[in-house]
């Protein structure tokens, strides 16, 4: 057998060959390697921004709530119109009781006029019996407050007005223009109880 003999220079370039050979990418390799990066990275960017979308979306929501909650205490305990009915629930409770004193006051038959006094300051009652004349005697008390001020009601007692029979006064600021609700109780010796619940309206002339 013959063996072939080869050159220092032919075995090189054989070397060299080989190694070219197994380092050489096929091109359409290499343009899928490259398209396949290109859309993981626009893939990430994608997911990125979505996170971000509703991240920002759900903290939106939160601060839409937290401000219509800070804006409901707000109105609750800033603004003096925005509150229960004084007494509310007493009443509530004591409807019957209330119905009874109601009924009674009506057997009596006293007509009244109430009226506010800016001086002195105060409302004043005027009360006549079925006779038409003058109620005197009479002690109790009169709880008003202002539609819009029901935090500022107040309950004074009343008191007669010297040189007016059968009128009494109860001191107290009414002043403001608009809708007052008023409850008048008075008694009059042992069997004669007055009431009167009323919203007067006291708008400005």
């Amino acid at each position: 057998m013959r063996v072939q003999r080869y050159s220092a220079a032919e075995i090189l370039l054989q070397r060299f060959c080989c190694r070219v050979s197994a380092g050489t990418q096929h091109p359409g390799q290499f343009l899928s390697a490259t398209h396949t990066g290109t859309m993981s990275t626009a893939s990430k960017t994608t997911e990125r921004r979505a996170a971000r979308f509703w991240t920002f979306f759900i903290l939106g929501l939160m601060g839409i709530n937290l401000g219509i909650a800070a804006m409901a205490i707000w109105i609750s305990i800033g603004d003096p119109s925005f509150r229960p009915m004084p007494e509310y629930g007493e009443h509530a409770i004591d409807w019957q009781a209330r119905k009874n004193l109601q009924s009674q006051s009506d057997s009596l038959n006293w007509k009244t006029s109430v009226e506010r006094s800016l001086m002195p300051p105060g409302i004043i009652v005027q009360i006549v019996d079925a006779n038409g004349d003058p109620v005197v005697g009479c002690t109790g008390s009169i709880h008003a407050y202002h539609f819009t001020r029901a935090n500022a009601h107040r309950r004074v007692d009343v008191a007669p007005v010297a040189d007016r029979s059968g009128v009494y006064l109860a001191p107290m600021d009414v002043s403001l223009d608009g809708r007052w609700h008023v409850t008048i109780e008075l008694v009059r010796g042992p069997d004669e109880k007055f009431f009167l619940d009323r919203t007067m309206d006291w708008s400005k002339t």
